[in-house]
């Protein structure tokens, strides 16, 4: 079963895998299908425009009745662009938008901020996540004298970007470092969370 990776950094600025919440589908997918319904007209691909039975006069309703399921931008690179768009869209909330930068690639939250993040993930509306499990391990982090910052992998089945930064001479993983590294971004230094 994959799971959400959360990593915090020590105060030496070294990465290291903190604690992991099971089946990720509960993460970033769940996180992108919700603020896609909640803030994208609804979707019709264009594989659905072209079957035979399909008339544009039928409701958005009707046409996911007849297909047993809701279409998603999440299944195709190009579509999915425009929800990942909402973290500089105006009219996305604070909270979405908190929520929504923790399952991109590269974000490092600093302690400082780690509260308003376990407060986005209380109040995220969307059930069916594992973002109060992540709020736990959070509060723990925020506990910790050693942690510094906290990021994620949404996934395990993907890269690990954050404990796989090449090797040293011994052949073992070097852990990517907030300190001295540059890969990585903290939402809380961007404009679009004002």
């Amino acid at each position: 079963m994959s799971s959400t990776m959360m990593y915090a950094f020590g105060t030496d600025g070294n990465a290291y895998l903190y604690g992991e919440t099971h089946n990720a589908w509960r993460g970033a997918w769940a996180i992108w299908k919700y603020l896609e319904k909640k803030y994208l007209p609804p979707y019709i691909p264009a594989y659905v425009q072209s079957c035979n039975w399909y008339d544009p006069s039928l409701s958005y309703e009707e046409i996911v009745r007849y297909l047993t399921f809701q279409p998603t931008r999440l299944n195709d690179r190009k579509e999915s662009r425009a929800i990942w768009a909402l973290y500089n869209d105006p009219k996305v909330d604070r909270v979405d938008k908190i929520v929504l930068a923790t399952t991109f690639d590269h974000p490092i939250i600093p302690k400082a901020n780690i509260q308003e993040v376990i407060d986005a993930f209380e109040d995220f509306k969307c059930e069916n996540t594992s973002l109060p499990e992540q709020a736990v391990i959070l509060r723990k982090m925020l506990a910790d004298d050693n942690v510094i910052a906290v990021g994620w992998n949404q996934t395990s089945v993907s890269a690990d970007d954050w404990n796989n930064c090449g090797v040293d001479e011994n052949g073992d993983p070097i852990p990517y470092n907030c300190l001295t590294g540059n890969k990585h971004f903290n939402p809380f230094d961007e404009d679009e969370l004002k």
